[in-house]
């Protein structure tokens, strides 16, 4: 595929390499589950209760509380308890034990499938499944919608296993994007066990338990390759290539110095460098070529072997975009709430101030080589990126001198990638 007129025109350059892109799949999705009839007993046991036979029994699950604590979860730095927020009991992994050493082997069978689900490409022995907690839900337990904090290095994702304890309710809700996938254990509860997987960034929540106790180990999945497994698969790689050939081109006549970063005065038909979003976001540890995550890893194979054949640099790099402004008291709703988004943020009435910039970006060894460095909404290949909801809100209220205002937070992952560059130059 190749720009239809004007090759040099940038805007025809990032529709191209969009229409590439989101035809590039991964084999996975970023939920995977399964209900299974027959699994091996864990051999439950806790000190002050005993051994825990399978299914639970109701005496058994309300003996297993009594030995539980309160789940906090967790608030920017702090970790609170709050059961308007989550309401379940919990067990750290260092206060029961799981006995039977078949467990550990059947735990590895869901790992594969869980691998296999996700669509990482991963060599199998070099992921782990770390245990973290036990959960219960009784009647009226829930979690609301959250992201599951990386609680090691390498932590990409969470496994949890449902046993069998009959129970009505307690739905997962996974969503990514646009998308939405149900983990349902109620169906199975009562003799079975089910297993669900899904990547650490993925939004969550379970839903009220109407009957019954829902118990759940979570265990966090842990990926830290020895090498990266990223190969392109050709023909999307020479379709990029072709896009990005006359940008090189034209790059190469006319370089635009990025040192200080950038300002909006770009060359019309050749930016200094392009930002692709990808579809997950990564800590700044986790932020590696060898540690993308499903279609990430896919995408990110052929922009990187596109940008090998067209003589670029490639980086992989955490952008925040910032917005202030003034929130005006007009009496307005927005988002079901009184001047506040959907996800609690106030409604920015009056744009004072925006900016984007390169937070913290990497090369393909996983070092730092830059950061804080601004750019132009220009540089974006896709149009939509920050049409959501904010990250994060800073909030000043209304004083005696001055109305309210309101600072959003957006944070993405991004490919990022420059003509002929020095990579040392971004420092």
């Amino acid at each position: 595929m190749a720009p239809s007129n004007n090759e040099n025109d940038p805007i025809d350059i990032k529709n191209g390499l969009n229409l590439v892109l989101d035809k590039v799949r991964s084999t996975g999705s970023f939920m995977t589950s399964a209900n299974i009839d027959t699994a091996v007993n864990p051999g439950l046991y806790i000190p002050d209760v005993g051994n825990i036979g399978l299914p639970i029994s109701t005496e058994h699950a309300k003996a297993i509380i009594q030995s539980c604590h309160p789940s906090p979860y967790g608030k920017g730095t702090e970790t609170l308890v709050d059961e308007s927020v989550r309401k379940s009991w919990q067990l750290d992994a260092s206060q029961f034990a799981l006995q039977n050493p078949r467990w550990q082997l059947q735990v590895e069978l869901f790992v594969d499938k869980a691998v296999t689900g996700l669509g990482l490409t991963a060599n199998g022995r070099e992921v782990k499944a770390k245990l973290y907690k036990l959960l219960i839900y009784e009647e009226g337990a829930f979690f609301l919608p959250h992201r599951d904090s990386e609680k090691a290095d390498g932590m990409f994702g969470t496994l949890a296993v449902c046993f069998p304890s009959k129970h009505e309710g307690g739905d997962v809700i996974v969503s990514h994007s646009r998308d939405q996938l149900k983990f349902q254990t109620a169906p199975t509860s009562e003799f079975g066990i089910s297993w669900a997987a899904w990547y650490a960034d993925v939004t969550h929540e379970v839903k009220p338990v109407t009957s019954g106790y829902r118990v759940v180990l979570i265990y966090n999945l842990i990926h830290r390759p020895s090498t990266a497994l990223l190969e392109s698969r050709g023909s999307s790689t020479e379709n990029i290539t072709r896009l990005l050939d006359p940008w090189a081109r034209a790059a190469g006549v006319d370089p635009i110095p990025y040192l200080d970063g950038w300002n909006n005065r770009i060359h019309d038909t050749c930016p200094p460098a392009l930002i692709y979003v990808l579809g997950h976001q990564y800590t700044n540890a986790a932020l590696n070529f060898s540690r993308l995550k499903g279609v990430d890893q896919c995408r990110f194979a052929e922009l990187r072997g596109a940008c090998q054949r067209a003589g670029f640099d490639i980086f992989l790099a955490n952008i925040e975009k910032k917005e202030m402004g003034a929130v005006e008291d007009d009496g307005s709703f927005y988002g079901g709430s009184y001047g506040r988004g959907g996800n609690g943020t106030h409604r920015i009435d009056y744009l004072i101030e925006s900016s984007l910039t390169l937070s913290h970006v990497v090369d393909s060894g996983g070092i730092a080589v830059g950061r804080d460095i601004p750019f132009p909404k220009d540089m974006l290949i896709q149009t939509s990126v920050f049409d959501r909801d904010p990250d994060k809100e800073d909030f000043q209220g209304f004083t005696g001198n001055e109305g309210a205002s309101a600072t959003h937070f957006y944070h993405e992952t991004v490919s990022f990638y420059v003509v002929h560059s020095d990579p040392y130059a971004l420092c």
